[in-house]
């Protein structure tokens, strides 16, 4: 028996122990949503600011076609 024979099977049983349902939900529970809830907590400042630049961008393209509107009917 060789070396990667050890460790293919091993990582089949690893594979096999992960996909049982409730070994999935300490996964997903204890690891992926305190990871996720991390990711978001981190990246919403910029969601925040770039949704305030966007406002400002709409307000601003709203302000000059109205100007133009104006000078155009003048």
């Amino acid at each position: 028996m060789d070396f990667n024979s050890i460790i293919k099977k091993s990582v089949i049983d690893v594979c096999k122990e992960i996909k049982k349902e409730d070994n999935m939900n300490v996964i997903k529970s204890d690891v992926l949503n305190p990871v996720i809830e991390h990711v978001v907590m981190q990246l919403s400042p910029y969601f925040f600011k770039c949704g305030i630049v966007f406002a400002v961008l709409l307000i601003f393209i709203i302000i000059l076609i109205f100007l133009n509107l104006r000078i155009i009917y003048k």
